[in-house]
């Protein structure tokens, strides 16, 4: 499990030294997370997809700070071009306090063959945060956007839904403003497109996003747990699969919790199916993240669900499959990292296995595989669960040897001071 095991070291490195300079000095501590990409899609029944774009991302408590990312063009699948994409946030001091944004721009938007264009568009999210008083503001600026029969004032307002009936369905300059216990969270998109009908290769349900972003920052000082994050995710493919993807497929269903929480509203991502048959088919996944704290108590839990497994032509097989990580931090200043993970009807080589599987539980295929199951690992601070774990010892249905086959992943933790 080395990615999760990776970052949980990751988090316990950063919890001593947020822990060092809080102490040290006693002034103000301010946790904020910003993030922004140019575009994301989501094709239905396909891992080929495309991840975010030209993402950048700033975190932590150290002000000021400053992240920025570029990327020429993007072409996916006949449903997306776009020309140069730039992204940036920015953490810094004001008067009586901090401010933290994130940019996105992209110019030269074409969707599904021309049917919505955009010359150019911006997004730009601030927080602010000045004592016990915090603001959030997002919002998109379009620069000739046409979509057929359907008029964009030029001044769009927040989550503005247009739709071409039996095509496609439009919402543009996405916010969503969340109050935490001791600060804010902005996330904003600047067009979600989702098809109501087939686009090519493309079923109902695919989704392309613009310009998705992320902000907030929160004031730590008086708050017991100082930062905290992790992500959830479905499956994750690292090799080269013939005729699917090439040399890696990223994420399905990819969830973060933001490290400044999320106000003790639970965020969701979801994906109806993948199907990359004979390496791996399932139907439905969920991920989610929910985030709480206060000056004396926090939790921090990230979530999968994955339905109707099938892996390597029917040797690994399940009804479904649940994964939780936890982290919760109680008065006393006591930190529980617990995690778990569900399955039913889980059949491996034509085995069943057992409900109460031992975590870390190892199975070799001869000829073919070993396999892990319920992978899990933690720290003080932290817990990470993985429901399957597949590497293949031979090359076989278009993987080289070697190949990862990641089957439900989630991570948490909680930095305190």
């Amino acid at each position: 499990m080395k990615k999760v095991i990776a970052i949980a070291a990751t988090a316990a490195v950063a919890a001593s030294v947020l822990t060092g300079a809080v102490g040290a000095s006693g002034a103000t501590v301010y946790s904020f997370y910003a993030s922004m990409g140019g575009s994301k899609v989501n094709v239905l029944g396909s891992t080929v997809t495309s991840g975010l774009t030209a993402q950048s991302t700033i975190q932590g408590t150290k002000i000021p700070q400053t992240n920025s990312n570029s990327l020429a063009s993007v072409k996916v699948n006949g449903l997306l071009t776009l020309g140069a994409i730039t992204t940036s946030e920015t953490a810094k001091t004001i008067t009586g306090g901090v401010e933290v944004d994130a940019t996105g721009e992209t110019a030269g938007v074409n969707l599904l063959g021309g049917l919505v264009t955009v010359d150019a568009v911006k997004t730009a999210v601030t927080t602010t945060l000045k004592g016990a008083t915090s603001t959030g503001v997002g919002k998109t600026t379009f620069v000739g956007i046409r979509v057929p029969g359907v008029t964009i004032p030029v001044d769009v307002p927040e989550n503005f839904t247009v739709s071409i009936p039996g095509v496609l369905s439009l919402t543009l300059n996405g916010v969503q403003k969340t109050a935490t216990a001791n600060g804010v969270l902005v996330q904003t998109y600047a067009l979600d497109l989702t098809l109501l009908k087939a686009h090519g290769n493309s079923p109902a349900g695919s989704e392309i996003l613009l310009n998705p972003g992320e902000v907030g920052v929160a004031n730590s000082t008086k708050t017991a747990p100082v930062n905290m994050g992790g992500f959830a995710y479905g499956t994750q493919i690292d090799g080269t699969v013939t005729g699917v993807a090439k040399v890696h497929s990223g994420m399905t269903a990819e969830e973060v919790l933001p490290s400044v929480g999320t106000g003790g509203k639970t965020l969701v991502n979801s994906t109806a199916a993948v199907n990359a048959a004979p390496v791996l088919s399932l139907g439905a996944i969920e991920s989610t993240a929910t985030g709480s704290t206060s000056t004396t108590v926090a939790s921090a839990q990230t979530t999968y669900e994955i339905g109707r497994l099938n892996v390597l032509n029917g040797l690994i097989k399940a009804d479904a499959i649940k994964g939780t990580a936890t982290v919760t931090r109680a008065a006393d200043g006591t930190l529980l990292p617990t995690a778990q993970t569900t399955f039913v009807n889980l059949v491996i080589a034509g085995t069943k296995i057992p409900l109460n599987v031992s975590p870390n539980t190892v199975i070799n295929v001869a000829g073919l595989a070993t396999i892990t199951i319920n992978q899990q690992a933690f720290l003080s601070n932290t817990a990470a669960v993985r429901g399957i774990d597949i590497k293949l010892t031979v090359a076989k249905y278009g993987l080289p040897i070697g190949a990862e086959i990641e089957v439900g992943a989630a991570l948490a933790d909680i930095i305190a001071t």
